[in-house]
């Protein structure tokens, strides 16, 4: 699989996404155990079409506003969005591998040009029955990963102020997304702080940019009465104290517990940058402070939620691909790809083939 995937050849992104329409087309006819999940999406978004603005409506979920609308607009178009929600999640995680590998190609992160970091994203992200499906997070870690684009970028080429914006506005989007996501702007700040001479004045466009979809929203919500309760109906809401308690905690810390710790292995090996370009070195860097927010994310948050994790996935693709490519056995780098395959996929479908077989109590499902 390894040598398949090194090979670049943008025609192995074609297997990658066959990878993940069979995965989500087989989680449909299965029966995925998080599919009650989409009824809460289906039913913020017939509210959304019966006229409610009500942002409070979203107090109970990690969803946006944003996503609120999207999902509208998709139970305008069908009020079953089962199927169409497994296409979009197709899509989306295709879409993220594509544009995290396509990052990781053009600024030079690895010493070869490869597919590998892609399919290492797509089973990654094909290891829960949670991802099988259309999310607030699945949304926007998407534009997470532009906003990634636009930093790194800034801090290998020293972008021009219009590029600081950009970094900024991506990262708003992903928090009208998905309300965690917000905190991706001090992340921003950081990494400016620590890894670039940035301008004072930069960080306000930084923050401007970030600012700016808010305001845009904020325009519509207040053009139907609804502009106080949207600035205290999300702010209110960042940070969930109340959990569904849909998996136990310790079980997910089992699921993430594989990915983290080749993380972490990748992370300890080339903390000095020994044999790393600069512009390398402050990738691992950025890669680094990413999984730390990511894992802090988790922590903050009591919604005892698979999706939780999916702020970690890029700095796990970015670490899994450094240790593959730092092994000098092939057989034994091919081992590790094939158990991060074949424990996902077990992860992901157990549940759906035999309750008896499931190494998870999804307590808030019955």
């Amino acid at each position: 699989m390894i040598r398949f995937f090194k090979l670049n050849d943008p025609y192995r992104l074609l297997a990658i996404f066959i990878f993940l329409l069979a995965t989500r087309l087989a989680a449909v006819l299965l029966g995925n155990p998080f599919v009650f999940l989409q009824h809460e999406s289906e039913t913020l978004g017939q509210f959304i079409n019966q006229g409610g603005l009500i942002i409070e409506e979203l107090g109970s979920t990690n969803a946006g506003p944003l996503y609120a609308l999207f999902y509208g607009l998709i139970t305008f178009i069908s009020e079953d969005t089962l199927i169409f929600s497994a296409a979009l999640s197709t899509v989306f995680v295709f879409l993220q591998a594509f544009l995290l590998n396509t990052i990781l190609i053009r600024l030079a992160a690895f010493n070869e040009n490869t597919y590998l970091p892609a399919i290492v994203y797509a089973i990654l992200m094909s290891a829960s029955p949670e991802f099988m499906t259309l999310g607030p997070e699945m949304i926007s870690i998407t534009f997470v990963l532009m906003g990634l684009n636009f930093l790194l970028t800034h801090l290998k080429y020293r972008g021009t102020e219009e590029n600081i914006i950009s970094t900024g506005f991506a990262f708003g989007l992903a928090a009208l997304f998905a309300k965690s996501a917000f905190f991706f702007l001090p992340l921003t700040i950081i990494i400016y702080l620590l890894y670039s001479s940035t301008l004072n004045r930069r960080y306000f466009l930084a923050a401007f940019g970030f600012g700016l979809p808010f305001v845009m929203l904020w325009l519509y919500f207040f053009w139907n009465d609804s502009g106080a309760d949207f600035w205290s109906g999300y702010m209110s809401q960042i940070v969930h104290m109340e959990g569904k308690g849909l998996v136990l905690h310790q079980n997910l810390l089992a699921w993430a517990a594989v990915p983290m710790l080749l993380s972490l292995v990748a992370a300890a090996q080339h903390f000095t940058g020994v044999g790393m370009t600069n512009n390398q070195i402050q990738i691992q860097r950025t890669m680094l402070w990413l999984g730390l927010f990511g894992v802090a994310f988790y922590l903050i948050s009591a919604n005892g939620s698979f999706s939780e994790f999916i702020w970690i996935m890029p700095a796990a693709t970015y670490f899994i691909t450094l240790l593959l490519n730092s092994i000098q056995k092939p057989a034994l780098a091919e081992g590790l790809v094939h158990f991060l395959l074949w424990a996902g996929l077990y992860v992901a479908f157990a549940p759906m083939i035999d309750e008896a077989l499931l190494p998870f109590s999804l307590a808030g499902i019955k």
